[in-house]
């Protein structure tokens, strides 16, 4: 079978770095490299695509003196391979970005081994990768083992030289053993592949290409439309590559705008924050990777409590209504320091449930937003799962003026099995979120944190050994959505489970102060202890946002205070969350088993889990299964049809 990966390496068109992980690629017309793992890569001499959007060098032939742009990609089994294509120069694809540059000592060497590989030219594009594993990601099969192999193509114990063999045999030898090929690159985490690999690969549909050609191309937005810039929304069912296809988009429209606006609506399954909020997040750089190596802190969002909104919809769309009110209000147009005016289109991602209310919810949030485009998917193979076809298309805008969507038909990529469930995913987004560095969640692409002295996440210590952060609860305000639990049972609903930390919209309030600053005496330690505030209502999206989410390792009733587990920083704690707002999000049970408990779970340890028990604290675990009814929590299943209606009865 042929290989996927149109590039044959060898020593006249890669050329690997000495002293650095580090390495440059040169690409002839029509040349591609599919690839596993993880990398920096930036654009020294023409073009390349990668996941819909264009990175280009500043000029067209490199000459030494062009800065340096990184951008991290990552290609993890769970999802579709990346794929690095070369194509023609494209001015656009340069963005003069403020990203920091690489140490002069870098530089040199890149400008060392490019000049050394012109030699062999030339070249229509020439690509440099460099190492990213102290960004600390491979760190999260330790928690969760089920996705072990993540970047990995798997362990290498081979070092044979392949710079002998002919160029038949050597296609032959990577092709049965490809982990050769990153000691050939010289960037460890990096592995291209140049079989077949068992994960799918990164095949873009020609309906996505041809409708992002139009949209762009196009420019199908009226005079009238609000600020004149296109709104976008994707719809579809579940599993049909729509959440792929918004990156994909999203990608290629950074190529056009500056900024863009994404809105997330599906809760089940988000791209920029973890699930069970909806979001709007401003996006500057193209995301290479799937939603859990890029997440960063929006520009607001509001905790939903749940991966779907059956629940609570009307909550839910008053949401979404003032994510789109801020939308137009703050970010669809902006006049920047030099007076000039900057449009960011808004590209919204809507949920997979598309029958019944789910069907209504997406009517009702395409009558409040009046979208210039819809993407809707279409599958001719299971056409019993699409959209009906007479989507509504012509709205009336917030001024009043009549507008008419374009629908354009994308075919869906229902033939690939998926690896995980949908359920693993979001376990690997909520892992993710708790072990970032606050610094690079609070920083949209890490720039601040990209020289290599500190990780994007930290892996090295389990969370069950990591001091929690304090917060008294004098005053906070307490709400837990979709059940009515007595308020004597309050502090039992939340000792360890997911909350959302929310406070006020704009500048921070400032809370009252305690009685001891007062100057009056403070509450005696052993008194009668006071329960937080407590209300079954959702927040007022008017006035509150969500900020993040914390898991609430334990309560202290006698200090009154809540332990929590959270990316956010700590003078963040301190000032901007004013509650607690408990949901439905299960907590998943691979960061209480870190450590010595884990190795003994996977069968690394000899003895029971009595004696891990014994030794390590586990908290909220035992090895006793609970018998008798209400020993565990009921789970109603809304996917098992009727016999009547599966055919099996009268």
């Amino acid at each position: 079978m042929a290989s996927i990966s149109h590039f044959t390496p060898c020593s006249t068109n890669v050329v690997a770095s000495e002293s650095h992980d580090l390495c440059v690629i040169g690409f002839k017309p029509g040349e591609n490299l599919c690839f596993q793992g993880q990398a920096a890569i930036c654009a020294l001499q023409g073009s390349f695509t990668l996941l819909g959007h264009t990175l280009s060098s500043p000029n067209k032939k490199f000459t030494g003196n062009e800065p340096v742009h990184f951008y991290p990609a990552f290609s993890p089994k769970a999802y579709s391979l990346l794929m690095i294509e070369s194509t023609p120069y494209d001015k656009r694809g340069y963005r003069d970005t403020p990203s920091p540059q690489p140490s002069a000592e870098i530089k040199k060497d890149i400008v060392k081994i490019t000049k050394q590989l012109l030699q062999h030219g030339p070249f229509e594009t020439i690509v440099a990768i460099k190492g990213i594993q102290w960004c600390g990601i491979d760190g999260i099969t330790s928690v969760v083992p089920m996705f072990k192999g993540l970047f990995k193509l798997f362990n290498p114990n081979r070092t044979e030289d392949l710079a002998g063999l002919t160029p038949s045999k050597r296609r032959k030898v990577i092709q049965n053993h490809p982990e050769l090929l990153e000691y050939e690159f010289k960037v460890p985490g990096f592995y291209p592949i140049l079989g077949v690999p068992n994960t799918p690969w990164m095949r873009t549909p020609e309906s996505w290409v041809d409708g992002v050609q139009r949209l762009i191309n196009g420019a199908h937005v009226p005079a009238d439309a609000i600020n004149s810039v296109p709104i976008i929304v994707v719809c579809g069912t579940k599993g049909v590559g729509k959440s792929t296809f918004t990156r994909f988009l999203s990608n290629s429209l950074l190529n056009e705008y500056k900024d863009i606006a994404y809105l997330e609506c599906d809760i089940g399954q988000s791209e920029f924050t973890p699930n069970g909020l909806v979001s709007l997040n401003l996006v500057s750089n193209p995301v290479f990777g799937p939603p859990f190596t890029h997440l960063q802190k929006p520009y607001r969002s509001y905790f939903i409590g749940n991966t779907t909104p059956r629940d609570d919809p009307g909550y839910y769309m008053a949401c979404i209504r003032e994510l789109v009110n801020v939308y137009r209000q703050e970010l669809a147009c902006k006049i920047n320091s030099n007076g000039e005016e900057i449009k960011a289109p808004l590209v919204i991602n809507t949920q997979g449930w598309v029958k019944n209310m789910g069907l209504e919810l997406l009517f009702d949030l395409l009558e409040y937003v009046a979208p210039t485009h819809i993407f809707q998917f279409h599958s001719p193979n299971v056409p019993y799962r699409n959209i009906p076809t007479d989507l509504p298309s012509k709205f009336v805008d917030e001024m009043e003026t009549p507008r008419e969507a374009k629908i354009i038909l994308l075919s869906s990529v229902d033939d690939i099995t998926p690896k995980y469930h949908a359920s693993d995913l979001r376990t690997l987004n909520l892992i993710s979120y708790l072990y970032m560095n606050p610094l690079a969640y609070q920083d949209a692409g890490h720039k601040s944190v990209w020289d290599g002295s500190k990780g994007w996440w930290d892996f090295k210590y389990p969370l069950i050994a990591r001091p929690p952060y304090k917060i008294g609860w004098k005053h906070l305000q307490v709400s837990v959505l979709f059940d009515d639990v007595p308020y004597s049972q309050l502090l039992y609903a939340l000792n360890s489970s997911v909350v959302a930390l929310t406070g006020p919209i704009g500048e921070v309030a400032d809370k009252p102060q305690d009685d001891e600053e007062n100057g009056n005496e403070s509450e005696n330690d052993e008194g009668p202890m006071t329960p937080p505030a407590y209300s079954t209502d959702s927040p007022d999206p008017t006035l509150v946002a969500c900020h993040g989410l914390a898991i609430l390792r334990s309560i202290s009733p006698q200090d009154q205070e809540f332990h929590i587990l959270t990316p956010l920083p700590a003078a963040f704690l301190e000032s901007g969350v004013t509650g607690i707002v408990k949901g439905n999000l299960d907590l998943p049970v691979w960061p209480m088993i870190e450590g010595d408990v884990l190795n003994h779970v996977m069968g690394r340890r000899e003895g029971g889990f009595e004696k891990v028990e014994s030794e390590v604290q586990v908290p909220y675990l035992t090895y006793e299964a609970n018998e008798g009814v209400g020993n565990a929590v009921r789970k109603v299943r809304r996917n098992i049809m009727r016999r009547r209606l599966n055919g099996e009865g009268a």
